[in-house]
């Protein structure tokens, strides 16, 4: 009996296309937002705290979240290119933001709101804030599903991944055709390379208007096909390292060349869906071309991150109602700190390294996470009743 060794993950990520674009990730964001903001402000009308303390903590923690996250993702993951690129900083839009960032952020942020806003220790807005923060960072990371990014390392478990649609996306890109015209056939078949099996598919591209003879077939296989299969090929992927790190030691001018060649590799790095062809036995019928290919399945780490997170806020929800830990300063903030962050700390194992030496036992949000974890148990077992208001 065969069993597919992967899952077809064929999500868009814009639910709706037109004026303007509706995506999951901006649902999923506004869904948290809301259901956090009515959460806390039950928090505050449990501990008779003002309700106009509300609208002035909404501030603080948007502009803390936003701000810590993207200084954090400047410093810690792409320092190197924003040294050379100061103005883009600000440019939140463009993406890259990262939740260490916005952890030590909302803590500055806590402290300055309770020093202004409501003269009480700080542990008394974190406690009530984490909540909803770790209800965020689930659906943020189902959001990050969606997308399609922050993939995990590839598996070859039936519950691995393969990302069809940012991968038909990438094929149509190249070829220049509509991503309609580009489909993944399962053949039931599997290789096994270095310990793990990719399963073979056909890549199947339809190219409208353009019917191939048996001369044309060569010509178009030759330019078109050869070449793509070639720069997805992990093979080809080495031989452009190599040519790269050649052309920097040997101090050639060939600026041009060494660019393209690094933006080539900067694209395998992040939507590496599909590797290596079997041959060069490309099948072309009239308009339609197959190719055979390994995809690659990935470990679904945006998916246990999510889980993670929701555990976490459903065990503090509960623990602030019938437990009443609100009393025990500092308490739920630590639990937070301690739960989040070892998720995060574990399934990173499973995910691609954003930063640091592909062969680091441990990566940079792993190192980020460490001293987080630390000071969550601190709070979370020198937590001391409190009299409340």
């Amino acid at each position: 009996m065969f069993i597919k060794l992967y899952i077809s993950w064929n999500v868009d990520p814009a639910l709706y296309e037109g004026i303007i674009s509706l995506r999951y990730y901006s649902i999923f964001f506004a869904i948290s937002f809301l259901l956090g903001f009515y959460m806390v402000k039950k928090m505050y009308i449990n501990e008779s705290a003002p309700i106009e303390w509300m609208d002035k903590k909404l501030v603080y923690a948007v502009l803390g979240t936003i701000i810590g996250a993207r200084l954090g993702h400047v410093f810690f993951y792409e320092w190197d290119y924003y040294a050379e690129n100061l103005m883009e900083i600000p440019m939140v839009w463009k993406g890259g933001l990262a939740s260490h960032g916005a952890a030590v952020a909302l803590i500055f942020s806590m402290w300055m709101y309770s020093k202004k806003v409501t003269k009480k220790h700080t542990l008394w807005a974190l406690d009530k804030l984490v909540i909803a923060v770790a209800l965020a960072g689930g659906f943020i990371r189902m959001g990050n599903l969606m997308n399609s990014e922050i993939v995990g390392l590839r598996t070859d478990q039936p519950v691995g991944l393969f990302f069809e649609d940012a991968s038909s996306k990438q094929v149509a890109s190249v070829f220049r055709i509509e991503q309609e015209s580009v489909n993944f056939f399962d053949t039931g078949v599997d290789t096994l390379i270095e310990g793990i099996r990719y399963p073979i598919n056909n890549l199947s591209l339809t190219i409208p208007g353009i019917a191939l003879d048996s001369v044309s077939q060569h010509n178009y296989i030759q330019s078109q096909l050869v070449p793509f299969i070639d720069y997805y090929s992990l093979e080809y992927k080495y031989a452009l390292e190599q040519e790269l790190n050649n052309a920097i030691s040997l101090g050639t001018q060939q600026a041009e060349r060494v660019e393209k060649i690094s933006s080539f590799l900067k694209g395998l790095n992040e939507n590496h869906f599909f590797t290596s062809s079997i041959s060069y036995d490309v099948n072309v019928l009239e308009n339609q071309v197959l190719i055979p290919i390994h995809i690659i399945p990935r470990t679904p780490t945006q998916l246990y991150e999510a889980l993670a997170y929701w555990f976490t806020f459903l065990f503090l929800f509960w623990a602030y109602w019938k437990r009443n830990w609100f009393a025990f300063q500092g308490r739920l903030f630590g639990v937070f700190l301690s739960f989040m962050f070892t998720a995060r700390f574990v399934i990173e194992f499973f995910k691609e390294h954003q930063t640091l030496a592909d062969e680091s036992v441990v990566n940079m949000g792993q190192y980020l996470s460490i001293p987080l974890i630390i000071l969550g148990l601190y709070y979370w077992f020198n937590s001391k009743k409190v009299v409340t208001n």
